[in-house]
């Protein structure tokens, strides 16, 4: 079984991974990235593209507040140079400026468990949608 690991290391080992390009994958908590990333999902990390994040890239990077996974929403310059505004899907506030040199990759892949598909709910919401196309048909 996966034990957990630590929010600092987890950010150290998926950089180290990356920047011999491999892909580092890891099960994120929290809900601040849903709908796109839901609680227990698996996230698959890879290189950024062009060695630089681009605006709606979902990155993992070192914030004031520690290691977040979000959507980068800007990218700015400053007098010390670039910075990138990131922020939460399912967040209000304005955000967050890192330094590129902070973010350590790039979401490629988001694996659902089976358990949503599951779900009664799940079924009951898809076949109303589908009941409901239906009369639709000409």
């Amino acid at each position: 079984m996966n034990k957990p690991v630590p929010p600092r290391q987890l950010l150290q080992l998926a950089g180290e991974v990356i920047s011999r390009g491999g892909h580092f994958s890891f099960h994120p908590t929290g809900h601040s990235m849903y709908p796109a990333i839901a609680h227990g999902d698996r996230v698959i990390l890879g290189p950024l593209l062009e060695g630089a994040a681009r605006v709606g890239d979902v990155v993992l990077a070192e914030t004031q507040e520690g290691p977040r996974l979000h959507r980068v929403i800007s990218i700015g310059t400053k007098s010390s140079g670039p910075d990138l505004l990131v922020r939460g899907d399912a967040e209000a506030g304005p955000g967050e400026r890192v330094r590129p040199e902070a973010v350590c990759g790039r979401v490629v892949r988001v694996h659902r468990p089976l358990r949503r598909w599951l779900s009664p709910r799940f079924w009951i919401t898809t076949l109303r949608r589908i009941r409901s196309r239906m009369y639709l048909l000409p």
